[in-house]
């Protein structure tokens, strides 16, 4: 087949002329050094033809039109000169390849915008830089097409090459002086999005031409951290990004720690490890909250606080405790946290999780938390387990020595909390560890009467089999 470099349908190149300019592109060259081809290409046709306006080069073998990285080693194709198309060219254009080389390079004789956009205002420059083109960046720009146009999300090409983490497009849409602090509608520019992403490269770059590093009170920072990009964290901090609050008081440490990133979290340990944010929460907090064993563990070697509040006075063993996450519990009352701290509803971790896991709760036992510690309504760790019909917590509490008949501030034992909830099975564990069926509440019912009058038959059974036993 004949090589066409095809300007109007006339031949620039034949195939020993193509095929000589390939060999010597290629010589001493790897195959990650000649994505440069269709540049150069280009270059080369404009010095045959004297051309210098022409926008595009596209590849076509047979009926195919192949991508630039595509057209390597697939045999002998077919070059020709493509201005920009259109949209909605795009189907009269298939039709045409699909009929004749000749119709194809007749609907492409005629040269048109290069900043066409379509519906969503996207125009070929913002898809050749997010899918990686650096060659057809590189012809766009030089054809004249704008750097900095946006899509209807207020995405710029930068926004698409950072976000994809093209740095050969960030450097090149750069050198065309592209708006580097352009935000798209979520308020992102360029460098939150290679942060957010782990784009170390483009980052680096970014950075580099003065982008700002602490834009959005530290955001590009934030982000990397939540994720758990250490290397574009690091080259933040070296660009002497400040690790400062957010408008929610959130630190860079906080969202590392609460999304259990360590590398980060090690990384940014030399900033004030207990600083809180507007809930009064501490990184060690987060972390104990998530079950991040790992992460707490590095915030107590670094001599976190244990005994820091939130805002409703609850210390990170609280939060471990409620959401049982043993590992933290475990690692925390190994650091000598108060296991019988109380929060504002004087709950201790044992009250909190005797609801929750029976892990945590074998875990405080072990550790000695007090069975007895009354919240503010005086009930009991065993009052928790029993509303809420945990079994195996029952009977865990129970062996460790908990009262059984303790009354709360409505004179409600144990048994009229499991009974009250149609726990027949915890109703039938308290009885069975000796818990008086005719305590009365402070409206004179006992736990039968509680079943009876919340519809609860199979409690009331119970309570007979049991007498009859």
């Amino acid at each position: 087949m004949a090589v066409l470099m095809a300007v109007g349908g006339e031949e620039v190149m034949s195939f020993e002329q193509f095929a000589q300019w390939e060999a010597a592109l290629r010589q001493g060259r790897t195959a990650g050094e000649t994505a440069g081809f269709l540049d150069e290409l280009r270059l080369e046709v404009a010095r045959r033809r004297k051309l210098a306006n022409f926008r595009q080069l596209q590849v076509v073998q047979g009926n195919d039109v192949l991508g630039a990285e595509s057209a390597w080693g697939t045999g002998p194709f077919l070059v020709y000169v493509r201005p920009y198309v259109q949209p909605e060219k795009l189907e009269t254009l298939s039709r045409a390849a699909a009929d004749s080389l000749w119709d194809l390079v007749r609907c492409l004789e005629i040269p048109l915008d290069p900043d066409a956009a379509d519906s969503y205002g996207g125009t070929v420059l913002q898809f050749a830089a997010d899918d990686g083109q650096e060659d057809v960046v590189r012809c766009l720009l030089q054809a004249g097409a704008d750097a900095e146009m946006s899509n209807v999300f207020l995405q710029t090409p930068m926004h698409a090459a950072a976000k994809n983490g093209h740095e050969g497009i960030v450097r090149c849409l750069l050198e065309a002086s592209a708006n580097m602090e352009a935000e798209d509608e979520e308020w992102y520019t360029p460098l939150d999005l290679a942060a957010l992403h782990g784009h170390e490269g483009v980052a680096r770059c970014l950075l580099q031409a003065g982008a700002d590093k602490d834009h959005a009170d530290g955001r590009p920072l934030h982000l990397a951290a939540r994720h758990g990009h250490q290397q574009v964290a690091r080259c933040l901090l070296e660009a002497g990004a400040q690790a400062q609050k957010t408008a929610a008081g959130c630190t860079p440490l906080r969202l590392a720690a609460e999304h259990g990133q360590q590398e980060v979290v090690r990384l940014l340990l030399g900033v004030e490890i207990d600083e809180a944010d507007c809930h009064c929460l501490t990184p060690l907090h987060a972390a104990a909250c998530n079950g991040h064993a790992e992460v707490v563990c590095g915030l107590l070697a670094a001599r976190a606080d244990t005994e820091r509040a939130d805002e409703v006075e609850r210390t990170p063993l609280h939060l471990a405790a409620d959401n049982g996450k043993v590992e933290a519990v475990r690692s925390l009352l190994e650091a000598g946290a108060d296991k019988d701290k109380v929060d504002s509803d004087l709950r201790t971790p044992l009250h909190l999780a005797s609801s929750t896991s029976l892990e945590a709760v074998c875990c405080l036992l072990q550790a000695r938390a007090d069975t007895e510690k009354m919240d503010k309504y005086w009930r009991t760790p065993l009052h928790a387990a029993a509303e809420c019909g945990h079994l195996e917590i029952l009977h865990c509490l129970l062996e460790a020595g908990a009262d059984k008949d303790k009354p709360d501030c409505e004179w409600r034992t144990p048994l009229h909390c499991a009974a009250a909830y149609g726990h027949d099975q915890g109703v039938w564990c308290l009885l069975a560890a000796g818990a008086d069926p005719d305590k009365a509440d402070k409206h004179w019912r006992t736990p039968l009467d509680v079943a009876a009058e919340n519809g609860f038959p199979e409690v009331a059974r119970c309570f007979r089999e049991f007498s009859e036993t």
